[in-house]
């Protein structure tokens, strides 16, 4: 094996990946791709940057080091696998969405104003998440390694089931609700020094006034909000608004006279703005006014 070809070889993986992970995003809904990929070239970064701190040994000793390094790398195999962590941030603005696939069949949706750091050992799975805001977690049962998922409030186990987590730093609560399976949550609370087992149709709530967690049961709008749907019940207009335009990324200004009354009112995941007008006009007879690009104005 030629050595001085293997060393320019590895200049050239090195080459490759400066700058790749940071300018390459991961794009709108359905780019697992582009996520997978950056994992592995920033795995595939960190080994190479190990092998050349090999250099300060002697120029010999290098050169055995990166021979045997680069033989790793195109064998996609780890040099002391279990320091090796990818990083991977991503993050959606008001009004938007992301979700990506898991190679084991797994699916991740962040929901909007949300940020979600992902750190994986490999390119074939992912080993926990950080989550800041909202996300809905259908994974798929594993035989072992948990999944960990962790918030400002919440310690979570995942080995397979479907769940919603809601951790906003601007709201009071914070939500762990199990969909299906079974969950571990270690609620980061004053009166929790233990983890909790939840069953299907049961939550955790977390209240930060207080720090102080309580577990309950799912209710009617427990259900509906875990297929997307947020029912408002009894809330004032300027409330449900403010959430509207989270959802959706849009400006609505409501008639002073119509701020503080109330509706029962949803907010659907998955429909369209146009149909919250509808419900609008339909419930509460207020008329919807397009004023200008996203910008809208409510009137009675």
């Amino acid at each position: 094996m030629n050595s001085k070809k293997d060393i320019n070889d590895l200049d050239q993986i090195i080459h490759k990946l400066n700058g790749y992970y940071s300018l390459k995003p991961i794009g709108k809904e359905g780019s697992s791709s582009a996520l997978w990929e950056r994992i592995e070239n920033k795995l595939l970064q960190q080994r190479v940057i190990r092998l050349k701190r090999w250099n300060y040994i002697g120029w010999s000793a290098a050169v055995v080091i990166l021979m045997i390094g680069v033989w790793n790398i195109y064998n996609h195999a780890d040099v002391e696998p279990q320091a090796l962590i990818s990083e991977i941030q991503i993050e959606t603005k008001i009004g938007e969405k992301n979700s990506f696939n898991l190679k084991d069949g797994s699916k991740i949706s962040l929901l909007p104003n949300s940020s979600m750091t992902i750190y994986a050992s490999n390119s074939n799975t992912i080993d926990s998440v950080y989550l800041s805001g909202a996300a809905k977690f259908q994974i798929t049962k594993r035989e072992e390694d948990f999944l960990r998922v962790r918030t400002n409030n919440f310690n979570i186990h995942v080995l397979g089931t479907t769940f919603l987590v809601e951790d906003f730093k601007t709201k009071q609560e914070a939500t762990t609700s199990l969909i299906e399976g079974k969950l571990a949550v270690a609620p980061i609370a004053k009166n929790s020094n233990h983890t909790l087992i939840l069953n299907h149709g049961e939550k955790v709530m977390i209240d930060k006034s207080n720090h102080e967690y309580s577990k309950q049961e799912f209710t009617q709008d427990d259900f509906l909000k875990a297929k997307g749907v947020y029912r408002y019940k009894d809330t004032p207009l300027s409330d449900y608004i403010y959430e509207v335009e989270q959802f959706y990324g849009v400006n609505i200004d409501i008639a002073s006279k119509l701020k503080d009354e109330c509706f029962t009112l949803i907010i659907d995941q998955n429909k369209e703005l146009n149909e919250v007008f509808k419900d609008l006009l339909k419930i509460g007879k207020i008329k919807t006014h397009k004023t200008k690009n996203r910008h809208y104005q409510l009137t009675k």
